[in-house]
């Protein structure tokens, strides 16, 4: 038992149980499932919810896929970075599409609309 609570004690983030080589596997066969299904789960707000049954066990869980900040798209495949510089002026739009500055055009929003006076 004391072995058991010095394991704990040196990282917090252990769970009440230690954890098995099965669980560790289990742990990481979930991580690729998601990976290999990343596009066909759909990037999002919302929460989606489902349960697995096989024989007498069950499992539910919860998920929601999110790009990291700048990145867009059903696979996060899309970078957009706002920039106010001498390389663009523009912010992002929902779908990653670059939104110019007033006063701005072309494809990255570096050329002025009206010369300036």
């Amino acid at each position: 038992m004391l072995q058991r609570e010095r394991e704990r004690e040196k990282d917090k983030n252990i769970p009440n149980e230690i954890e098995t080589g099965q669980q560790q596997k289990t742990r990481s066969l979930i991580a690729r499932w998601f990976e290999s299904r990343r596009d066909a789960l759909g990037v999002g707000n919302g929460w989606t919810s489902r349960t697995r049954k096989l024989n007498r066990t069950e499992l539910n869980y919860s998920y929601r896929i999110q790009c990291n900040e700048n990145y867009y798209g059903n696979s996060c495949a899309i970078k957009c970075t706002p920039r106010d510089d001498l390389y663009g002026h523009y912010d992002c739009g929902p779908n990653g599409r670059k939104i110019c500055h007033k006063g701005w055009t072309n494809e990255y929003c570096d050329k002025r609309k009206f010369k300036k006076v």
